[in-house]
């Protein structure tokens, strides 16, 4: 992977945070974004500018299927399937969720969200606080 692909990784994800995502609030001390220092991933679980709250993975380092798992503030935890996808053509893999739609809404409190891909956690655990 070319130092320009990576950092047009690093590029695309500062565009979306700046662009397309307002800030939220992070669970207990979990971050609800982050990218990798070597710029192969970007993580998100944060709300675009229409208040919807997405999951989202884009990688150049990671392909294929991925389990998006979503612990609520009861403790129980939610997993879905998806796989990451190229739309764009461009080398940038994204599994994208729309929250509302895949995981189920357990009232106020924080929430945390894994990526594991062939058994093992990828990227780093976010979370996010749900009013």
């Amino acid at each position: 992977m070319t130092r320009m692909t990576r950092s047009a990784l690093v590029l695309v994800c500062s565009l979306a945070l700046f662009a397309g995502l307002t800030p939220t609030a992070v669970a207990s001390h979990r971050p609800n974004s982050f990218c990798s220092e070597s710029g192969d991933f970007c993580q998100f679980a944060t709300k675009n500018r229409k208040r919807i709250r997405y999951i989202e993975f884009r990688s150049f380092a990671h392909r294929g299927k991925v389990s998006v798992c979503v612990s609520a503030p009861d403790e129980t935890r939610s997993c879905v399937k998806d796989r990451f996808r190229d739309g764009n053509d461009d080398g940038v893999f994204v599994s994208r969720l729309r929250w509302s739609t895949n995981f189920p809404n357990k009232g106020p409190g924080s929430y945390t969200v894994r990526w594991r891909q062939n058994g093992e956690r990828i990227g780093t655990i976010l979370g996010f606080h749900k009013k």
